[in-house]
């Protein structure tokens, strides 16, 4: 999919009210999308506009129990421990759900899909 496309499915997806964020989401999209590696970075007062932007989706903060919930997730499942708080964040959230391009779509763990939202329908 290309990126215009992309830009539209997210913001339908953004549009759509009934999502939730973890602070590992958050961190890692100030990461990316600031650092001075990246064509068009966007500078770090844009990043944090943006994520303020969605402070009307509810947010999952890192705490040790969420810590020790990633920890299980990444060893029963073989995943990164990035990818397992957010999994974690998820199930706290009470998401059955999670929209990613990095995760293996329609992958389930224990009752928590992955939906890749980029992905071409087949034709």
């Amino acid at each position: 999919m290309q990126d215009a496309a992309k830009r539209r499915s997210a913001q339908n997806l953004l549009g759509d009210g009934d999502l939730a964020l973890s602070v590992q989401v958050m961190q890692e999209f100030f990461h990316q999308v600031t650092r001075p590696s990246r064509a068009n970075a966007l500078t770090s007062g844009q990043a944090q506009g943006f994520l303020h932007s969605m402070a009307s989706f509810p947010v999952v903060p890192m705490t040790v129990d969420l810590f020790q919930d990633a920890v299980s997730i990444c060893e029963r499942f073989r995943l990164s421990y990035w990818d397992s708080a957010i999994l974690a964040a998820a199930r706290r959230a009470g998401c059955d759900a999670v929209y990613s391009e990095d995760f293996s779509s329609e992958q389930d763990y224990d009752g928590l899909r992955v939906i890749n939202p980029f992905q071409e329908p087949p034709p």
